[in-house]
């Protein structure tokens, strides 16, 4: 399936696997994001997944709360509050893991499976539980080194499509 026409921009050497929902524009995907199957992302709030990220399956991300401070009109009213969520670099959020509204996942971070994520989450941390809960720190030294160097999860075969690509386009028919 083909989303370009469905979000603002998807970067190079993404792969989206089977069954994905993105809806709203505002889904912008950078190089070598790797997306499970059956993970939904509504984003018509704005949802900005960084460099090298990785979703396990049936990740969801919501981008919109809606407005409930009405009293006349029940359960709430019309329209949706745009709370975009943004992913850092390198950062993996596992099997299952929901993202609320407004969150900031930082770089390099680990959400773990079947987590809440309601709150942001520091650069390095690894997160899981409902709601989320910071359960270690990685190294924040060796994070930034592995962003500077781009050693993200499947960077060297996105390398190598990517080589493999120019040569093709080199090569006379």
């Amino acid at each position: 399936m083909k989303y370009g026409r469905r979000v603002k921009r998807i970067g190079r050497d993404v792969w989206i696997d089977v069954g994905v929902h993105m809806s709203g524009r505002e889904i912008c995907v950078d190089d070598a994001v790797y997306v499970g199957p059956d993970c939904r992302l509504y984003g018509a709030g704005g949802i900005w997944i960084g460099e090298g990220t990785i979703f396990g399956p049936e990740v969801t991300v919501l981008s919109t709360m809606p407005r409930y401070e009405d009293p006349t009109c029940l359960p709430f009213e019309p329209g949706a509050v745009p709370m975009p969520v943004r992913i850092g670099k390198g950062a993996w959020i596992g099997y299952g893991a929901l993202l609320c509204p407004g969150v900031q996942i930082g770089e390099g971070a680990v959400v773990g499976m079947g987590a809440v994520v309601s709150e942001d989450v520091p650069a390095g941390a690894v997160v899981g539980g409902n709601p989320a809960r910071v359960i270690r720190i990685r190294d924040a030294d060796h994070i930034r080194s592995l962003l500077h160097e781009e050693k993200f999860f499947g960077s060297e075969r996105s390398r190598m499509l990517r080589m493999r690509r120019m040569d093709l386009q080199r090569e006379p028919d």
